[in-house]
């Protein structure tokens, strides 16, 4: 999870890698995507294994995971420039737009 969030977010703010980090964390707890973090990461995150993680990716992970209410449980897309079309917008942290399925809710 550290080399994604290190991968797609490593010049980003603190908040934004923990928002990537929940994106993994609320596939891999959905029904909708693999219940396996491998397999989450290696079926939708084609960066896994760009850059090597540092301390700041390795604490938004473990944030991610101590404080998983922080976003919506539905919060499963990001992209850069704009929202998924498919998707609700939900907030643009730093220069990721993150998006969620259906409204955003906390479970």
């Amino acid at each position: 999870m550290a080399r994604v969030v290190m991968s797609e977010a490593s010049t980003q703010a603190c908040e934004c890698k923990q928002a990537v980090a929940a994106t993994i964390l609320n596939r891999y707890y959905s029904e909708e995507f693999p219940n396996d973090i491998s397999r989450v990461i290696n079926g939708q995150y084609s960066t896994q294994n760009n850059g090597v993680p540092n301390e700041d990716c390795y604490a938004a992970v473990y944030s991610s995971i101590a404080f998983r209410d922080a976003f919506p449980h539905n919060l499963y897309y990001f992209r850069n420039d704009h929202y998924h079309g498919f998707a609700t917008d939900y907030t643009r942290i730093d220069d990721l737009y993150f998006s969620t399925k259906g409204e955003a809710h906390y479970d």
